[in-house]
């Protein structure tokens, strides 16, 4: 019997055959396909070589690559820490292109051309609480000389932007040319700056900035149910008195959010993290209330 096994066990091996890829009706065999690579989403900064400018397209070489962006009206123009026009760039500089795609457009358009040193100071002008000395104001538009440059730079006025001066707020300009003051900025889609606040001191402007900031942490001092209402010392020290966000925003904040609190969790000397809404009105709403990170308590 062993025999009869071994011989049948050899002939199902020898028979087995491992499928076969049917060839094509060309007769030829299909190739296998390959994974699909995704193409990574291309940064609105750049930084290149100009290896072509003229007055409506910039070509610059970035990496092993070339890229054709657009040149506009709108375009800024940035050198040596000033505001200067496109004929201060040459072919072989090595620049920073802040770019912007409109819907429909094949090619971006650059918002901002700039040197390497002009870029991190323009950043700063725009990211940080700035400086300066005060030259002049009108409705919309605000002149400054911010410290250690010896240019000017104009950034945009809002019925919106907030005015301090000796530690409290006022509604209109009260500064005069000469006066130090320190800028809360904001960019806008085009590429300008907008003054967000104005201050005669930086912990002013500190202030400003958080009055108008959409998160607030802090810890909460004082919780009244029946008013619905709490208090919140801010990390500036400041006290501010919210309102309990509503079962309904709380419940669709508590949908995404981890740690998220109902009014009736609120308690004094909770460590917390407000969500804020400001409305065109001026009021604010608090949207939710969420207890710090044990990671953010120990700071």
């Amino acid at each position: 019997m062993k025999p009869i096994v071994f011989s049948s066990l050899c002939l199902l091996f020898i028979g087995w055959q491992a499928p076969a890829i049917a060839p094509s009706s060309g007769g030829k065999t299909p190739p296998v396909a390959s994974p699909k690579t995704t193409k990574k989403r291309s940064s609105n900064i750049v930084q290149g070589s100009i290896l072509q400018l003229t007055a409506e397209m910039l070509t610059l070489h970035v990496g092993g690559g070339t890229e054709t962006v657009r040149l506009s009206d709108q375009t800024h123009y940035w050198r040596n820490r000033q505001a200067v026009t496109r004929d201060a760039f040459k072919e072989g500089q090595t620049v920073i292109a802040h770019l912007r795609r409109f819907h429909g457009e094949s090619q971006r358009l650059v918002v901002d051309l700039a040197d390497l040193q002009s870029w991190r100071w323009l950043q700063h002008l725009r990211r940080d609480i700035v400086e300066a000395t005060f030259e002049s104001a009108t409705e919309d538009q605000l002149q400054v000389r911010p410290n250690g440059t010896g240019a000017d730079i104009t950034y945009g006025l809002s019925s919106d932007t907030l005015w301090g001066i000796k530690g409290s707020q006022v509604p209109a300009n009260p500064f005069h040319t000469g006066d130090q003051v320190w800028i809360v900025p904001r960019t806008r889609s085009d590429g300008s700056m907008l003054a967000r606040a104005v201050a005669d001191t930086h912990h002013q402007a500190l202030l400003l900035k958080e009055q108008l900031a959409t998160t607030l942490r802090g810890k909460i001092v004082a919780v009244d149910s029946q008013a619905h209402t709490f208090v919140l010392q801010t990390e500036l020290g400041e006290r501010r008195t919210l309102n309990t966000p509503t079962p309904s925003d709380a419940t669709h904040e508590r949908a995404s959010r981890l740690k998220t609190l109902e009014a009736n969790e609120l308690k004094p000397g909770l460590l917390v993290t407000v969500h804020l809404q400001h409305k065109r009105d001026g009021t604010v709403l608090v949207r939710s209330v969420t207890l710090q990170t044990s990671k953010r308590r120990q700071k």
